[in-house]
């Protein structure tokens, strides 16, 4: 049905392919019924005359169903109109050519071959008028709706145009149930304007390969790319680049700034997701709370990491720095000073050097790590 409601079909060809299924020898009525109708589709192919094409596609599809034979007879008929139109070959006239063609039109055989096409046309467009309203993923519905907007684009149904344009829209309108609040705002404004034969086709696009309506509006380009509040919010943030100069408590290790913003773009892709699958999860409300967490998680293996480093920077920073020992040796020399003022000498003055001039100076060296390291894991054990 839906090939005789579009403009493709079998008058598009060479008429000796069309009728390649005819039979080598028949009667006479059989014959008439086969020069007749290839007159037809011979003159839906001169003329350009798509509606008779398809009106003899049709007829064709019931008319020669039991007939049976070879391509030769089929290649006779086509030589006899080939020569009835074109009698100089290639030289004849056109407008000859054309005159034969709208001769053969105008017949009554091809007039009734139009005039049977038009009731097929009625009765198949009225059988498929009513909305298709999918809100339980009916797997049919996608095969109705392809019906009704092959209806809208052919050009047969042209007089039923505006009721087939309603159905399509209350179609679509029925099976929005699936969408988020954003999507079906897309979805209304786009059947409400301009925007709703792009939209209907798009759909269709998706519909072709069949399923359920309500799964295919969710796939078409229009849903694809709407974007929620939240997406919306942080593209916003991004483009702005809020809080990119705020390097926060730790601006020696890491830029806070600089990790929202890869918080945000992290929760921009996963926001995306969320806007095209309604099963992803990880999906917040809003931008704030997507950002908030992508950041918990940078910060929190950030802070792991350091906490790790200055653990053992603090136990032997000897180790990560080569001037660590001199340096702490420098710090040391004030507690020598006074190790050598209260009178200890020689053995004395190398163990009291050893056991508590050098510690302190390392601690006290240490000192900067150390307070870091202990706001880091003041924070790690929020």
């Amino acid at each position: 049905m839906n090939a005789h409601l579009n403009n493709t079909g079998i008058w598009r060809t060479v008429v000796v392919s069309l009728l390649a299924i005819a039979l080598a020898a028949c009667s006479s009525k059989q014959h008439d019924e086969v020069v007749a109708l290839s007159k037809c589709m011979k003159a839906a192919n001169y003329l350009e005359d798509s509606n008779l094409g398809a009106a003899a596609e049709y007829r064709a599809s019931f008319a020669l169903k039991n007939i049976q034979g070879g391509a030769k007879y089929a290649m006779d008929v086509a030589q006899e109109l080939r020569d009835e139109a074109e009698p100089q070959g290639s030289s004849t006239n056109p407008a000859h050519v054309i005159d034969v063609a709208q001769k053969w039109k105008d017949s009554s055989y091809c007039k009734k071959v139009e005039a049977d096409f038009a009731v097929h046309v009625d009765e198949q467009v009225k059988a498929n008028l009513a909305p298709v309203a999918d809100s339980t993923g009916d797997k049919e519905s996608c095969n109705k709706y392809v019906v009704q907007v092959e209806m809208y684009t052919g050009r047969h149904a042209q007089k039923y145009h505006a009721q087939v344009e309603q159905s399509i829209r209350a179609s679509l309108d029925g099976s929005l149930g699936r969408l988020k609040d954003f999507q079906r705002d897309v979805a209304k404004e786009k059947l409400a304007g301009a925007g709703f034969g792009a939209f209907a086709a798009e759909v269709y696009e998706q519909c072709k390969a069949g399923g359920a309506l309500s799964e295919k509006i969710l796939l078409s380009k229009s849903m694809q790319e709407a974007q929620s509040p939240t997406t919306k919010a942080l593209v916003s943030y991004l483009e702005v680049q809020a809080n990119k100069g705020d390097c926060g408590e730790f601006p020696q290790d890491y830029c806070k700034g600089e990790y929202l913003l890869t918080a945000a773009a992290t929760a921009l892709e996963k926001s995306r997701k969320c806007d095209q699958d309604p099963a992803t999860s990880g999906c917040a409300a809003s931008s704030d709370d997507m950002i908030k967490q992508e950041f918990e998680v940078l910060e929190h293996e950030k802070l792991v990491s350091m906490q790790e480093k200055y653990a053992k920077y603090v136990a032997d920073p000897e180790k990560f720095d080569g001037n660590a020992q001199n340096n702490i040796l420098v710090v040391a020399e004030k507690c020598k000073r006074g190790a050598i003022e209260k009178g200890l000498r020689d053995v004395a003055y190398g163990d009291y050097v050893r056991s508590t001039c050098l510690p302190q100076a390392k601690k006290e060296f240490v000192r900067p790590q150390a307070e870091i390291l202990a706001r880091v894991t003041a924070r790690l054990s929020r």
